[in-house]
């Protein structure tokens, strides 16, 4: 599966995220790419790229390389769940942390996402989800707060439900705003748009291309 996105900030395009999903039922590879556009390079330049690996349903190996205006990261996360133990690598800061003793399955952040749409999500019915991010654990609240019918970029109009992730710890992602997120309501559940509100403003990704191999 690959799906192309278009970023809009203030309604000026800001620049293309693709999503690709690979594999088989006993591993699946997903890889996230965010770049800006030309114009908002200028002054805010973005260069994200992330990879999950996926073994038998559980995380095996998290990548995360970041550029974001001044902002620079490069994360590794190791999950060997045979013996219990999470391994954490900040590369920037030369750091690695060993977590020990882990007797449930936590996802990255890039994996719990696709984790959730394999679980059947109701109206008003939160659904929790563990992941480790950033050398934390936290446990994740999506909250499915309405259905909502929007029109897509080749002017079809479909059923959505509205989602809301929402943090029940603190200290993850505190620089960022809330996401609403719209998924088709129906069994591939397939993510239509993404709106982050932020200190400036909301920048909004709509789902530009959608394909299957």
């Amino acid at each position: 599966q690959m799906c192309i996105r278009d970023r809009y900030w203030m309604g000026i395009y800001a620049g293309s995220a693709t999503i690709k999903v690979k594999g088989d039922n006993n591993e699946i590879s997903i890889t996230s790419q965010v770049n800006s556009a030309s114009f908002i390079s200028n002054f805010y330049y973005v260069n994200d790229r992330a990879e999950s690996i996926i073994v038998n349903g559980r995380p095996k190996h998290f990548h995360l390389v970041q550029i974001e205006g001044r902002h620079q990261g490069n994360k590794e996360i190791f999950f060997d769940y045979d013996v219990g133990e999470i391994t954490f690598i900040n590369h920037i800061k030369n750091k690695t942390t060993f977590h020990k003793g882990i007797n449930k399955i936590f996802m990255d952040a890039l994996s719990g996402f696709f984790y959730l749409r394999s679980l059947p999500v109701n109206l008003n019915q939160s659904i929790f989800i563990d992941i480790f991010d950033s050398d934390k654990f936290a446990t994740v609240e999506v909250q499915p707060i309405k259905e909502e019918t929007i029109e897509t970029a080749n002017n079809k109009m479909i059923n959505t439900l509205v989602i809301k992730p929402v943090l029940t710890t603190e200290g993850l992602f505190k620089r960022k705003g809330d996401i609403f997120i719209w998924i088709s309501n129906d069994d591939k559940k397939i993510p239509l748009k993404i709106e982050t509100k932020v200190s400036f403003g909301k920048v909004v990704a709509e789902l530009k291309e959608y394909k299957k191999d």
